[in-house]
């Protein structure tokens, strides 16, 4: 816990105002040191380390969210590590607070100094934004021509995650984590994957682990959490901050390792189906089967009073099935549009990942008695799996 190891660069008058936070400073041997493009107006520091990933020296670069006056260096930083992948896992602002400067255009070119950088295109899903971003890098000569060299690299951009805290959903990270590792970036021998939240330690530090401990299981058939995250902490302080983030890992780790991924393409899909289909040899189980089993082996029990909303006298009638409740923590709230209104409906928001875009969220919901029917009609789109029976109320609420 702290800093354990010599920092005396973070430490120099001309750098400390480089850092985001007091006592969060790289070490001195594992910080990046930047290359002097202008030595007159630049020097070697950012608040930044190497990382190593399983049996790959310096695969990741753990660093801070950047302040305005350091946007220049972070860029010079991307460059000269010919990084293809960055992770970032904070918003600008949180709790009214500034996290991390923006470092991208939404649209045309920012300048930082020598580096020009250019919105290629993005792909926002429900819990998180991908980035492909033009890099170019400009140098004028003694007769003034510019050189101009050229990369591409993404951004993965995670939006759900709470400082000091972690995600409500294990699989969201997990999906997301996917992502990152099935993206392939072409152009250029990739180098460090950098990934940052705001201070660099606690979100970037699980996230980090989390993709350490799937190279090492996939490597070794074996992991070692406790290890893993006492070895990062060796190359940068406090990487995985708190507890609540080091029991998450846990989590995130056995949903990673347990479960095959569920996001496939169409084209994909029929194979896919094949495969669940077939039986599986020591257990003369289908696949789908076996598969389903572990959804019950894995998922969590909801405490009692998670259900208090939906059990209280005033929201009983609007409960179709009086075992079938939707946790208070999940449930969406409706508006209220009369006085004495109540905004209770039994529905649950679905934690969508990496499948659902960010404009086609979805709850789901049982059909609405006629006391809920009003509540029904302020989604703004209703879709029914339930065939239509000619003496059900729900047929009066299907849209064709």
């Amino acid at each position: 816990q702290g800093l354990t190891m010599r920092h005396d660069a973070a430490l120099l008058p001309k750098n400390l105002t480089k850092n985001r936070y007091k006592d969060v400073y790289p070490y001195d041997d594992t910080r990046v040191q930047l290359e002097l493009w202008d030595p007159a107006t630049e020097n070697d520091y950012i608040n930044a380390c190497y990382v190593d990933g399983f049996k790959t020296t310096h695969a990741y670069i753990a660093a801070q969210g950047h302040a305005m006056k350091t946007l220049n260096d972070f860029w010079r930083m991307i460059w000269q590590t010919k990084s293809a992948k960055i992770v970032m896992l904070c918003n600008l602002i949180e709790d009214g607070k500034h996290k991390c400067e923006k470092y991208w255009p939404d649209e045309g070119t920012i300048e930082f100094g020598e580096i020009a950088v250019r919105l290629v295109q993005w792909e926002s899903f429900s819990e998180f934004t991908i980035r492909k971003l033009e890099l170019q890098k400009i140098k004028i000569q003694e007769n003034g021509k510019g050189i101009i060299k050229q990369r591409h690299l993404k951004q993965f951009h995670f939006t759900t995650w709470p400082d000091n805290s972690v995600p409500r959903y294990a699989t969201s990270l997990v999906h997301f984590l996917r992502k990152v590792r099935s993206t392939k970036v072409p152009g250029i021998t990739s180098g460090p994957m950098v990934v940052h939240c705001s201070a660099g330690i606690g979100r970037t530090g699980t996230f980090l682990a989390l993709d350490y401990l799937v190279d090492q299981a996939e490597q070794l058939g074996s992991i070692d959490v406790f290890s893993c995250v006492e070895t990062l902490r060796k190359q940068r302080a406090n990487l995985v901050q708190n507890v609540e983030q080091y029991r998450f890992l846990h989590e995130a780790l056995t949903e990673a390792l347990t479960c095959s991924t569920s996001v496939l393409s169409v084209s994909e899909f029929h194979q896919a189906y094949n495969n669940l289909m077939e039986f599986e040899a020591k257990t003369r189980k289908r696949n789908i089967d076996l598969e389903f089993e572990k959804l019950f082996l894995y998922a969590s029990d909801a405490k009692e009073d998670a259900y208090e909303t939906g059990k209280s006298t005033v929201n009983r009638l609007k409960n179709r099935y009086s075992n079938i409740l939707p946790d208070t923590n999940h449930c969406p709230l409706l508006n209220v549009y009369v006085k004495g209104g109540n905004t209770y409906i039994n529905a649950v928001f679905l934690p969508s990942g990496a499948v659902v875009k960010k404009r086609s969220l979805c709850a789901f919901t049982s059909p609405p008695f006629p006391i809920s029917l009003d509540y029904a009609y302020h989604h703004a789109l209703i879709d029914t799996l339930r065939p239509s029976n000619p003496c059900d109320v729900s047929e009066k609420f299907q849209i064709k």
